[in-house]
């Protein structure tokens, strides 16, 4: 009979050992690393109630604020007509995202006011409140408030006239005289600092 050398024994008994062991394991799932699993996604249209804002408006205002995932979402949609609210952070700190809850058909645009100014068209179909996000830039950390106004949408007409007067009013600025009043002494523009004075001869 053939003896095998001690060394090669051991290794196959703990190749042995490893197989027993692997084999007894095989019914559990693989390791869970804490990256390599998210948590489950909440649902799209899940809210939580929040308040970042102080609004105050004409006459008693009440819109709930909510958070959707990282935006705030302001909802307007019992909103309709036209009016205005103001958006002052309560703790003096703004969201990163901003979004007004709206229903279509109720009001024809919104108008958002802060640093920058945009007006978001609202489409007159549909009967489900739709959340109209905010554009990156209109507020920033700095701003001290956020206007709110909400209408029926300008037509084309409208806007047309107010375009039309400006542009006549451009046509004819070179014929309108500039009224500057020259006080006693005067000689250059009233900032006049380091101008020296002509001297009569």
């Amino acid at each position: 009979m053939r003896s095998w050398p001690p060394r090669s024994a051991a290794v196959r008994a703990a190749v042995l050992a490893l197989t027993l062991a692997a084999a007894g394991c095989g019914h559990l799932s693989a390791p869970r690393w804490p990256w390599q699993h998210s948590s489950a996604p909440a649902p799209a249209n899940a809210t939580t109630p929040a308040h970042v804002f102080d609004i105050s408006g004409p006459g008693p205002v009440s819109f709930p604020q909510y958070w959707k995932r990282n935006t705030l979402v302001v909802d307007l949609s019992s909103a309709s007509g036209s009016g205005s609210i103001t958006l002052k952070p309560s703790a003096g700190v703004w969201p990163i995202r901003l979004a007004f809850r709206v229903t279509p058909g109720a009001i024809g645009e919104l108008e958002v006011r802060a640093d920058q100014r945009t007006t978001l068209p609202i489409t007159p179909s549909g009967g489900q409140p739709i959340d109209l996000q905010v554009a990156p830039g209109v507020y920033t950390p700095y701003s001290a408030q956020l206007t709110v106004a909400w209408g029926p949408v300008r037509t084309a007409a409208a806007v047309s006239v107010h375009a039309d007067t400006l542009i006549r009013g451009a046509r004819h600025a070179h014929r309108r005289a500039l009224r500057v009043q020259v006080l006693r002494g005067e000689r250059a523009a009233p900032d006049a600092s380091g101008v020296e004075a002509d001297e009569a001869g």
